[in-house]
């Protein structure tokens, strides 16, 4: 747990400061309608989860069986030898060339889909392209860093620099330096050029070995690896769109169209805050499982399953609570557009607890020899998602969309744990899961029965202070996780030595 407590700490670090960049990006210019209209932010939003689906597809699964196989090709080969890497780069330039001659024969379903409601991503459809390929390569970049445990570095550029570079683009717009139409095309042009970073990063850790033979090891594993790659490719690929679906249907189906998508997209960015812990920690904890599933070290995935379960439990709880508490205050100061939110904040974050208490059990799964499973509870994942979405968007607008994620969620997750027990007798959970809720739900009430202060401002920063200062000092001393412990006592010590 070393490495990945280390790792995820600085990763935390990073990824928290791009969601205070991010948060600056939303409420101050985003959110606001003397820059940007609710459609034009709908459209930073609606573009890149459109993206995001047709980019998994170009990687081809390369990025997803270079994390699995690659610690065998290490062990049998070494680095001089290895041609993983690079087979799975070459899957992911055929795979863009692919999506390069299919996306026009998709254009006329999308302006059939979305014209009506959402007329401004038609306007801009062709700005996929530079959006889908820079995702595509990013996508397998990170694969990669994670293959040499250098996941910060991923996690800076995506979480951080990717919102830094977008301020600055805002900042432009906003000066009257460029205007919507160069914002658009800059903001499409960012992952081409954070996925150009990782690639040169990788060649100078010699990652990629040039060679034109095929070795030992891939004519022993490439049947195995196809296969490995082709389910869980589209697993993956059913992951993603079970991310973005929501936004999507609202988009299509929803009275408002893009308006909708704007005030969905800040109750998910605020939601969204909870997975902190769980990004920092991602990339690091995959490759040590699969290192470990090699080496048939069950021991250390029971022992890294539980307490990275309680760990992200613990911290999205802090999180929601936060978020929870300052939901009011956030509606009142984005305006009546925003009235509601923070009930869609309810029911989005109760569906982001229980897929965090769950802990890692996709890269348990997707590390294991019963990989397949993966795929059929993404498929379920999915299936219910889409179903839910396009029933309960109709009915109910926005609000519809979070049920359909809460209910959804709830199964998926369910399926998963009753097969890592029956299959690995592996389940995350003991009392301290369980005490760990009912001491932060305390923890809530003792601020949230505090009435308003009378002003938005203050009222939420001293009920974040005061909710920080119990959650923190309950949880350290209780010591229910001695991950979060020890965090907090090399946090506190970092602080008396500065201050000295």
């Amino acid at each position: 747990m070393g490495i990945v407590r280390r790792q995820s700490v600085y990763s935390t670090i990073f990824i928290f400061a791009g969601f205070l960049i991010g948060a600056i990006n939303i409420f101050f210019f985003y959110g606001n309608e003397k820059y940007f209209s609710h459609d034009q932010f709908g459209l930073t939003r609606l573009l890149p989860d459109i993206a995001l689906i047709f980019s998994t597809s170009c990687t081809l699964g390369g990025g997803i069986a270079l994390i699995k196989f690659n610690p065998f090709y290490q062990s049998y080969l070494g680095k001089s030898k290895n041609e993983l890497p690079l087979i799975g780069l070459i899957a992911c330039v055929i795979g863009c060339i692919m999506f390069m001659f299919v996306l026009p024969y998709t254009k006329s379903f999308f302006i059939r889909k979305f014209s009506a409601k959402s007329a401004l991503f038609t306007e801009y459809f062709n700005l996929l392209y530079p959006f889908v390929t820079g995702m595509a390569f990013f996508s397998f970049f990170e694969y990669c860093h994670w293959c040499i445990k250098q996941s910060v570095v991923t996690n800076i550029l995506k979480e951080l620099v990717f919102r830094l570079l977008s301020l600055v683009l805002i900042l432009l717009m906003v000066f009257k330096i460029i205007n919507f139409d160069n914002f658009i095309f800059c903001f499409a042009l960012l992952y081409p050029l954070m996925s150009f970073i990782l690639f040169v990063n990788l060649l100078r850790n010699n990652f990629f070995t040039f060679t034109f033979s095929i070795s030992v090891v891939t004519k022993r594993l490439g049947k195995k690896i196809l296969q490995f790659t082709s389910f869980i490719f589209l697993g993956s690929l059913l992951h993603i769109a079970s991310t973005v679906i929501g936004f999507i249907v609202i988009a299509s189906q929803s009275d408002n169209g893009l308006k909708d998508v704007a005030v969905f997209t800040i109750a998910t960015y605020l939601v969204a805050l909870m997975d902190i812990p769980l990004r920092s920690m991602t990339g690091i904890a995959t490759a040590e499982i699969s290192q470990a599933w090699k080496d048939k070290d069950v021991k250390k995935i029971d022992e890294m399953y539980r307490k990275t379960a309680l760990t992200l439990l613990i911290a999205g709880l802090f999180i929601f609570g936060l978020v929870l508490l300052n939901a009011s205050n956030i509606a009142t100061y984005l305006g009546k557009s925003y009235d509601g939110i923070n009930y869609i904040i309810l029911v989005l974050g109760i569906s982001k607890l229980i897929d965090l208490g769950a802990g890692l059990n996709a890269q348990i799964l997707l590390s294991s020899k019963y990989w397949k499973i993966d795929f059929y509870t993404q498929l379920v994942l999915v299936v219910c998602i889409f179903g839910l979405n396009y029933w309960l968007v109709v009915k109910y607008g926005i609000m519809g969309s979070a049920f359909a994620s809460l209910i959804s969620f709830f199964v998926y997750n369910l399926i998963r744990f009753f097969y890592l027990k029956y299959l690995f007798k592996l389940q995350p959970f003991s009392s301290k899961n369980f005490f760990a809720i009912l001491l932060a739900f305390c923890c809530f009430l003792s601020v949230w029965i505090i009435p308003f202060i009378g002003n938005i401002y203050f009222d939420s920063f001293t009920k974040t202070i005061l909710f920080s200062l119990i959650f923190l000092l309950t949880f350290f001393y209780t010591n229910i996780s001695e991950d979060i412990s020890k965090a907090i006592r090399v946090y506190s010590q970092k602080i008396r030595v500065n201050k000295k």
